[in-house]
């Protein structure tokens, strides 16, 4: 058997052909898949940005809302013991 120098040159050559353009294929599906993955998680990130940004502006408005009725409470709360000393005081003096 004898060393065929061409052929193993040309089959050489065909291997590195096919790996450079599996190799060039791969390189491009990886770069197309990052900017894809890297499009998606910017979305992702938009998205969960405005809803944690909604949830915050309810959160201030409940927590308004909540000051603004216990503010109201505690006047009620007030008038209510002026009012009820005041018909206590007049209950106890009517009937004495």
């Amino acid at each position: 058997m004898s060393y065929d120098h061409a052929a193993s040159e040309k089959l050489y050559q065909e291997t590195m052909s096919q790996l450079t353009t599996t190799s060039a294929a791969a390189e491009k599906s990886f770069e197309d898949q990052s900017s894809a993955n890297w499009d998606n998680e910017m979305k992702q990130h938009r998205i969960k940005y405005h809803a944690s940004h909604a949830v915050e502006k309810l959160i201030k408005k409940y927590d308004a809302d909540m000051i603004e009725k216990h503010t109201e409470l505690t006047d009620l709360q007030k008038v209510y013991t002026e009012e009820h000393a005041e018909l206590t005081e007049l209950e106890s003096s009517s009937f004495l």
